[in-house]
């Protein structure tokens, strides 16, 4: 096993820097991809980092909270007029 780290001076011009932002992204994201050697100390699934994992958790409190919003019956006046969630700003005036 080797690894090699080295310093690159900007984004712009680097070869293979967009593929690594890429795949920096998907990472943040909580996605990765399973190395196929099986011998490698890293072939396993890597934890997720908080930040990933908050981000996850948020877009699926958002999309269930979208789905019960849609199909309530309620606030269906509100709704003639503005057919989009509340913003979480909105809650913060209640807290």
């Amino acid at each position: 096993f080797r690894l090699t780290i080295q310093w690159t001076p900007g984004h712009v011009g680097v070869e293979g820097d967009e593929k690594a932002d890429e795949l920096a992204k998907r990472a943040a994201e909580g996605e990765y991809t399973p190395l196929t050697d099986p011998n490698s100390c890293l072939s396993h699934p890597l934890p997720s980092s908080h930040a990933a994992m908050v981000a996850a958790f948020t877009k699926h409190t958002r999309t269930s909270w979208a789905k019960e919003w849609n199909s309530s019956s309620q606030d269906r006046h509100l709704k003639r007029f503005d057919t989009g969630l509340p913003s979480s700003s909105f809650y913060k005036l209640y807290d």
